[in-house]
């Protein structure tokens, strides 16, 4: 029996059934979750994905250019909308549909991982528990079930690709992927960091002829990449700034500040991918100011010890090298040093970096010299893939059940209004508008800045349904007076209006 087992796992063919069938497995009960969050802007609202004969805008305007009532984004992701128009064309507005692409990509990424690591000269069973937990940990679960996470697993699928191209040579397929992998997430700009380590990584495999034609691509792909960011900061710019949030604050004016700020995440990270127990999606972070903190120091000593083990580690056998900077290389772009994000950090951008935390995990293999050894490490990566696998089907759970979801939100970040509101909406569809009054409500006591209109719709909208005429046109006058062209708010306004006018 273990001769056949092993004879099985020799097969790329059986290793591929094997991620598909864990895979189909923990996230089945995700399957049929409806839309949430950006998934209503980006396909339920968005009119570019109608039909093929917004193709052209596609590839011309941002990501959130075709919502109703929406504006646009600093984001630019064709790729993105051309798959959702594909799915709509054949299963309209059901979300199993484009949920399974999700999770058939994140398969074959956990593949494609595994053939990775193996073409880099890694062990067999040391690959396939790498790819293995990358495919299972639960923080893949926000890029991956959520369905406007597309970007990610659709982005890791090109750049994983194109380095495996790339690993072969094949450097014309490489560009190509590259060019997708552009059209799917900026993220893809690191894909130029990523041969290099790989290269850096081989180097003393290559023969001359070999590692000058390395060279010439990786320059040729290094240009394309500086060209691709100038394009995103020109022709491909269409709110008039790379940031994605107009807050000013001492975080977003100091340079200093993002710098301490991400250092000090380091260990928000670290607590996601070592103990994924509180998942949530939007994150809340007081931006830090001093690295003297205990998540300062840690995530100091993180970056300089690492730094030393790196170039130890380059000296020898650039193992930890390879995975230590491969974690790294996705996060600058999303760590708000250069680029300002709408968050501090988030789940869905770790989907990346997990892979240099894997490799770890297959490195580690080859330094095991006995049986028994083997066995033990064997044992601890099924316990910790099967408690992760267990983990991400209880986070799937959540995320079917919006209800459930938002009030997980409010457990782990009980002052964001928006989430209040979110729960509002939810309660409001169930017909419990009481629940839903109580709150929207919230979600308008905590919004300092008075800066939603949506939130007093909302309640606004809620006070109709309960028959409190009075209060649902003093909160839906509110609303316009926030945003005059608020067409929601007149139609059920001039309602309540006409309504009151045939009764009296």
């Amino acid at each position: 029996m273990i001769e056949y087992a092993q004879k099985l796992i020799k097969k790329d063919l059986t290793i591929f059934i094997l991620f598909f069938l864990i895979g189909l497995g923990i996230y089945a009960n995700a399957l049929n979750a409806p839309f949430i969050w950006d998934d209503f802007t980006l396909i339920d609202s968005n009119e570019q994905i109608r039909s093929f004969d917004h193709i052209g805008e596609w590839f011309t305007t941002s990501s959130t250019s075709g919502v109703k009532g929406g504006h646009d984004s600093p984001l630019y992701r064709p790729m993105m909308k051309a798959l959702d128009a594909t799915i709509y064309h054949f299963f309209k507005l059901k979300p199993f549909a484009y949920r399974a692409l999700n999770i058939l990509l994140h398969i074959i990424n956990s593949f494609l991982i595994f053939t990775l690591f193996r073409k880099l000269k890694l062990k067999r069973i040391g690959a396939i528990f790498a790819a293995l937990i990358f495919l299972v940990h639960p923080v893949q679960v926000e890029a991956v079930t959520y369905i406007s996470g597309l970007p990610d697993v659709l982005s890791g699928f090109f750049i994983l690709a194109g380095l495996l191209f790339f690993k072969s040579g094949k450097n014309i397929l490489t560009l190509l992927t590259l060019l997708l992998a552009f059209l799917s997430k900026e993220i893809a700009i690191t894909f130029f960091a990523f041969a290099w380590l790989i290269t850096i990584y081989e180097w003393k495999s290559y023969d001359k002829k070999t590692l000058n034609t390395k060279l010439k691509w990786l320059t040729v792909f290094t240009i394309i990449s500086i060209i691709y960011f100038i394009l995103k900061l020109t022709v491909l710019n269409f709110t008039g700034t790379a940031d994605l949030t107009d807050i000013v604050n001492d975080y977003t004016e100091s340079i200093l500040i993002r710098t301490i700020t991400f250092i000090s995440i380091i260990w928000e990270y670290a607590k996601l991918i070592i103990y994924p127990v509180h998942l949530f999606f939007e994150k809340s972070v007081v931006h830090a100011t001093t690295l003297l903190a205990p998540k300062g120091i840690f995530g100091l000593t993180v970056l300089i010890g690492g730094c030393g083990a790196a170039y130890n580690s380059f000296l020898k056998d650039k193992k930890f090298l390879f995975g230590f900077t491969w974690f790294f290389i996705p996060l600058i772009p999303v760590s708000g040093i250069f680029i300002i994000s709408n968050a501090f950090y988030a789940e869905r951008w770790l989907y990346l970096p997990l892979i240099g935390v894997v490799f770890g995990i297959a490195a580690l293999w080859e330094n095991l010299k006995t049986k028994e050894a083997k066995a033990i490490y064997i044992c601890i990566l099924v316990i910790v893939s099967m408690t992760f696998a267990t983990r991400t089907i209880f986070r799937n759970r959540e995320w079917a059940d919006p209800q459930e979801f938002f009030e997980n939100e409010i457990a782990n970040n009980p002052y964001s209004p928006r989430i209040y509101n979110q729960l509002g909406t939810v309660h409001f569809a169930k017909r419990n508008y009481n629940r839903a009054l109580s709150a929207i409500q919230k979600s308008i006591e905590l919004d300092d800045a008075k800066s939603s209109p949506i939130f007093r719709f909302n309640l606004g909208n809620t006070y109709y349904y309960l028959g409190k005429n009075d209060k649902a046109i003093f909160w839906l006058n509110e609303a316009l007076e926030m945003k005059p062209d608020y067409e929601k708010a007149k139609i059920v306004l001039n309602k309540i209006l006409e309504e009151n006018k045939i009764y009296q």
